[in-house]
């Protein structure tokens, strides 16, 4: 496990922006949040979600198998997931991130 001394002498007070503190993040972090959000619709009613698609992947084998065309087709539509309730589809978002 890396200590925290291995990523710089600098205080998050320095960043300056979103971009600066994305680079100073590990690898996996950068992967996560630099690859693309997608549009969720969930339940009945269509409640609209963005979600970063690779913290999705990492955290849920279906969505790594609804995202698997992702490195090669762009996705250009919502994802519709009408059976699943908005509310839990939430939780799992908070648990995600």
């Amino acid at each position: 496990m890396r200590s925290l001394s291995q990523y710089g002498t600098g205080s998050i007070n320095a960043v300056s922006s979103p971009l600066q503190l994305i680079a100073t993040c590990s690898d996996p972090f950068r992967r996560i949040f630099s690859a693309g959000v997608a549009s969720i619709n969930v339940g009945p009613e269509e409640v609209p979600f963005d979600a970063h698609i690779e913290l999705l992947c990492d955290c849920s084998p279906y969505f790594n198998d609804i995202f698997e065309a992702r490195y090669t087709e762009p996705l250009t539509e919502p994802v519709l997931l009408p059976d699943v309730d908005p509310e839990c589809f939430s939780d799992f978002l908070c648990w995600a991130y």
